[in-house]
């Protein structure tokens, strides 16, 4: 409640009642809505989650099986990571969506409704560690198929496995998904960090703020209760 409700409403104690029972209608239904998004970015994250972790694996695999001249078994650990960065890119959008949805509400409860936000399921810390190593994977890949696509051996497997192999995203060659998934990779957390870490700056400072005018009403409201009649 701002200042100058505040003022107006102190003399008023049914319109006050009114007003109160109004923010706390509002605060409920943003608190809810709240709690979905929460539900909907841990959805995101239980699936990006192992699918970064997979990533990594596959990665370590293509790497042993490229130095040991493992042909088959290389192009087989490629292919999976092709499906690994597809699922991880194709649900990056969404996870962002909902965190901007996150802060929005964060905003709102801040500073229309002057109450406390509530700690999100998905911190920076953990989209940044996960993230770092993802990148790191997705570039590795990324090497690692353009030094088998010209090393004949491993070329000529790639060739005879083609017809066998899956489709990654709408591209027929693998080499070019894994490099346009990675490029895309690399892209999607760059935005998803930005968006993290600028809806919990906006979020600090927000409450912040909401804090300030929240003592400023209750003073107000004190000040004015005091100089009423006794």
């Amino acid at each position: 409640m701002s200042a100058t409700p505040a003022r107006q409403l102190a003399g008023d104690p049914a319109a006050a009642k009114s007003a109160a029972n109004e923010h706390l209608r509002l605060v409920l239904l943003c608190q809810r809505e709240v709690r979905s998004t929460d539900e909907v970015l841990s959805r995101f994250w239980s699936i990006l989650s192992p699918a970064f972790e997979s990533l990594e694996e596959c990665t370590r695999t293509a790497e042993r099986c490229f130095h040991a001249g493992a042909y088959s078994a290389f192009w087989q650990a490629i292919e999976e990571s092709g499906v690994h960065l597809s699922l991880i890119t194709d649900n990056l959008d969404g996870f962002q969506f909902a965190i901007h949805a996150r802060a929005r509400m964060d905003r709102r409860l801040a500073t229309e409704l002057n109450e406390p936000t509530t700690e999100s399921p998905v911190s920076m810390a953990m989209v940044s560690d996960i993230a770092i190593g993802a990148r790191s994977a997705s570039d590795r890949i990324d090497r690692l198929v353009a030094r088998a696509q010209t090393d004949f051996k491993f070329a000529a497997i790639y060739e005879q496995r083609r017809a066998n192999a899956i489709l990654i995203a709408g591209f027929n060659d693998l080499g070019a998904a894994i490099h346009s998934l990675s490029d895309t990779l690399s892209s999607k957390l760059d935005e998803v960090i930005r968006s993290i870490d600028g809806a919990s700056y906006r979020a600090d400072l927000a409450s912040n703020r909401a804090s300030e005018r929240s003592l400023e009403a209750n003073m107000m409201l004190d000040n004015i209760q005091h100089r009423q009649p006794r």
